[in-house]
């Protein structure tokens, strides 16, 4: 039965990996950090697509970055 609580994108080439526009390993890519540079905005997507559409990209604000591990 179809649902519509998924989204698919089948047309990047990401393997085990998590897609970004220009950052990490190539997209094909098997293996840590699992971050792959597919010309594709991932994280972008899932947010618009959990939001409705209406996540708009910002610049940075270096004040609000923090390093974690």
């Amino acid at each position: 039965m179809p649902s519509t609580n998924i989204a698919t994108k089948f047309d990047v080439q990401a393997e085990h990996t998590y897609p970004t526009l220009s950052y990490g390993n190539a997209c094909s890519y098997q293996g840590s950090p699992y971050i792959g540079s597919c010309g594709f905005d991932g994280a972008g997507a899932s947010l618009n697509w959990l939001y409705g559409g209406t996540m708009k990209k910002g610049a940075a604000i270096a004040a609000n970055l923090m390093s974690f591990d």
